[in-house]
């Protein structure tokens, strides 16, 4: 019997988790995942990492939108997550980031794991560890450990992560994700959820012309398209992109190209996908990604015109302070790497 847990600190939480599990199952679960990795390279913990990069690789096969960071930090508080329908993340013990944000919120049905020793420590304090953090922020479903397991034996993500978009339920993909079995996992969540059902479904023409949609449009012409070459497959999707005005998919393109280290394209593309948004943090994430590219393009000064135009457009946006110490450490290296005269 594949048991978990109904828990979070306030009974309403609970309710609206099991709510949210069965509407979103009924449409699919449709929205961006944010996957934070730690760059973690010593003996024991290189695997954690491995499970969050492949994640981010199952994730964009099926066109889902992912934004992925491998570097140590997690993400700053003031970093832009909109939409967020995925959450995979590790190392801190304690909940941190945009997700200590008043106003943060996940979309219904979402699902979020952050990989710590202790993060199902206690369910009930919303603002201890990070399960009853993540359900209280609005997350459906989660996984923890109430004590150290050692990484080997806590649920690997990439497995369980494929076995959802597979269509499995939500304790079968929480219990084929463990190599095995102990009372220190916690699975908190409906059990029989199956977030990804729907994608499994074969739909009528009218009604997937009724339902069509950024994030659907996206993971169709993916599904579709698997077989072609990676290069193929961007520039077919590239032309589609521009032509529907699919922000979430340009954007999607361009976080591929900078993972290959293609940064010409990659700007190509965040410039694009700031013409699509009119959501001001997503456009605000996106000229971050672009001020990123221009930088490992060694080209500075292009990523401190951008990161200013952005400011004097929206100097109120909560991603403002984020910008600006980029604006700034970007400054302080581009003068450290000039020779003083």
């Amino acid at each position: 019997m594949l048991v978990c847990r109904l828990d979070a600190p306030t009974a309403a939480t609970v309710r609206g988790m099991i709510v949210d599990s069965i509407a979103t199952e009924k449409s699919g679960l449709w929205g961006r995942a944010y996957v934070d990795g730690a760059h973690k390279t010593a003996a024991g913990f290189a695997a954690g990492d491995e499970w969050l990069a492949e994640v981010a690789t199952q994730l964009h096969k099926v066109g889902n939108p992912v934004v992925y960071d491998d570097t140590p930090a997690i993400f700053p508080d003031a970093y832009p997550i909109t939409e967020c329908a995925l959450y995979y993340g590790w190392y801190a013990d304690h909940v941190a980031g945009p997700f200590t944000r008043p106003d943060f919120r996940f979309l219904p049905g979402a699902i979020a794991v952050h990989i710590y020793s202790f993060s199902a420590r206690s369910l009930r304090d919303p603002n201890a560890n990070w399960v009853a953090s993540l359900v209280s922020k609005g997350a459906a479903a989660s996984l923890g450990n109430v004590y150290e397991p050692y990484l080997q034996l806590t649920s690997h993500l990439d497995t369980f992560n494929n076995r959802l978009l597979h269509g499995f339920t939500f304790a079968e993909s929480a219990y084929m994700s463990m190599p095995a079995l102990s009372w220190m996992s916690v699975m908190v969540g409906d059990p029989l959820y199956r977030p990804y059902a729907t994608w499994l479904q074969i739909e009528l023409k009218s009604e997937a012309a009724k339902n069509k949609s950024n994030w659907k449009a996206y993971h169709e012409f993916a599904v579709k398209n698997a077989a072609r070459s990676a290069p193929e497959f961007r520039t077919l999707a590239r032309q589609m992109a521009s032509q529907t005005r699919n922000g979430p998919m340009i954007e999607d393109l361009g976080l591929m190209e900078a993972r290959d280290g293609n940064f010409p394209a990659a700007t190509d593309c965040f410039g694009e996908a700031q013409t699509f948004y009119s959501n001001r943090d997503d456009i605000m994430r996106v000229v971050l990604e672009e001020a990123d590219a221009w930088v490992k393009q060694n080209k500075p000064t292009r990523a401190v015109d951008l990161i200013r135009s952005a400011l004097r457009t929206s100097p109120d946006a909560s991603a403002a302070p984020l910008l600006k110490k980029f604006e700034e450490d970007t400054e302080h290296a581009a003068s450290q790497a000039t020779p003083s005269r």
